[in-house]
């Protein structure tokens, strides 16, 4: 799990945990969203690293996250991460496991295809759209920005599940649309900050991972 890390990962790794867990406490943040950030976070790392085993942490993230979305009434959320993006993780920790078992070093990377973008810009519009009237007829909070939210974890999703690169640019949207859902609950209630402090480090491991998967493109096919 730790393989490659170096001395600024295991920094920046614990300084996330430590901010998120005094920030928990100190705003009485529910436990199951301090557990959802600090495995979202630890998930998140390894993933940077092209890890095959990440999966298996974001099998538990998406888990837990699911309880909590539900528990706040953000149905869009509840309902893509318990019928699409768990069902999309254990097939892709299988599926990363099972390539990684055959091929020797990191895993190979992708580049996005011209049918790829097109079908996700016509994804991006349907599903805002169309999911977005769904869930206000549900009275789900927010929910245009709830179904924005959901094509980009569904596009990332399944991007990082065909090794694409350009994943990293769909997961910084996602983090920056996260934040805001999140930040709509607060009030007196705070039971939820350590869901929008997570994406201070989402942040940096998204930007992280797409340099990252960018070199490994670079480098793999320049010895093609």
């Amino acid at each position: 799990m730790f393989k490659n890390w170096s001395k600024g990962d295991f920094i920046f790794y614990f300084a996330s945990i430590i901010l998120i867990a005094v920030t928990g406490i100190i705003f009485k943040a529910y436990w199951v969203s301090f557990l959802v950030s600090a495995v979202g976070i630890t998930a998140g790392v390894i993933h940077m690293k092209a890890n095959k085993y990440s999966y298996i942490l974001y099998i538990i993230q998406i888990s837990l996250y699911a309880y909590v979305s539900w528990r706040n009434r953000f149905i869009g959320e509840a309902v893509l991460a318990a019928f699409y993006l768990l069902p999309l993780y254990i097939y892709s920790a299988i599926r990363w496991i099972r390539l990684g078992n055959k091929e020797k070093g990191d895993a190979q990377i992708f580049k996005i295809t011209k049918k790829q973008i097109i079908i996700l810009a016509v994804a991006c519009v349907a599903v805002t759209g169309g999911y977005g009237y769904v869930l206000s007829l549900l009275k789900s909070n927010l929910p245009y920005a709830n179904a924005l939210g959901t094509f980009l974890s569904v596009a990332a999703g399944y991007l990082s599940a065909k090794r694409v690169k350009e994943q990293w640019l769909f997961w910084i949207s996602y983090s920056l649309i996260f934040s805001g859902i999140w930040i709509s609950t607060l009030g007196s209630d705070t039971s939820n900050v350590t869901l929008i402090l997570q994406n201070i480090p989402y942040l940096y491991i998204n930007i992280s991972g797409l340099i990252k998967w960018n070199k490994l493109y670079k480098e793999a096919h320049a010895e093609v």
